[in-house]
């Protein structure tokens, strides 16, 4: 049961994740602007954790992430 009081230490992000959002419009200097900004805000509040994980051939990942591709 989640406990709305609750101060977590820590904050871990899927980087990929965090990646993922590509603006429709702007530079890349503007991409890896808003990444900073939003990892600073996570600082802000907790130590936080960037994880980069792997696909495996045949994860569930793997094939929901080949699900994605185009074409």
């Amino acid at each position: 049961m989640s406990n709305r009081t609750l101060h977590p230490d820590a904050t871990v992000i899927d980087g990929y994740a965090l990646l993922w959002k590509w603006p429709s419009e702007g530079t890349v200097n503007d991409f890896v602007t808003d990444v900073k900004n939003r990892v600073k805000k996570y600082l802000d509040k907790t130590d936080m954790y960037l994880v980069f994980g792997r696909y495996y051939d045949f994860s569930t990942k793997s094939v929901a992430r080949g699900g994605r591709k185009p074409g």
